[in-house]
């Protein structure tokens, strides 16, 4: 790992631009494919979503929550099932692109920044995504624990 953070460290701005945002723009590209196919063979994507939001109690949730809406979806329909995975593919890209240190949003708004402002000092860079990450770990637990008493109810 070390050594392909050096390699991309020493190339253009646009160069890491660009290998940051395709990891990204798959998982844009998968959840258009998936609604295209839906387009084309006229499948009503709207009340596939009402079926499946019906098992969802709360926008937010983790993966023990996904988990329990792939299963859920997989016994309506596979097409539900693919219609879930296309959103999921859309939401991991979405959250892929927040400004957080660990993300790849984070990384291109690092080298962003080092493009404008110069280097950012190695213990800044750290304290921030040990921040994020702390932060990151906080929220993954409460949302788990949130999931876990959907469950039993």
């Amino acid at each position: 790992m070390q050594i392909a953070t050096k390699q991309l460290d020493a190339q253009s701005y646009m160069v890491k631009a660009i290998i940051l945002l395709a990891g990204i723009a798959i998982n844009f590209l998968f959840a258009y494919i998936i609604f295209a196919i839906f387009k084309l063979r006229n499948i009503d994507v709207k009340q596939m979503m009402q079926q499946t939001s019906e098992h969802v109690r709360n926008g937010i949730m983790g993966p023990i929550g996904i988990v329990s809406l792939m299963s859920y979806s997989i016994s309506l329909s596979f097409n539900h099932f693919l219609l879930l995975l296309g959103g999921l593919s859309f939401s991991i890209g979405m959250f892929n692109l927040l400004p957080v240190p660990f993300l790849d949003g984070g990384q291109l708004a690092v080298y962003t920044i080092e493009a404008i402002t110069g280097p950012v000092s190695d213990s800044t860079y750290t304290i921030g995504t040990f921040i994020f990450f702390l932060l990151f770990i906080i929220f993954m637990v409460y949302i788990t624990v949130g999931d876990i008493r959907k469950l039993w109810k």
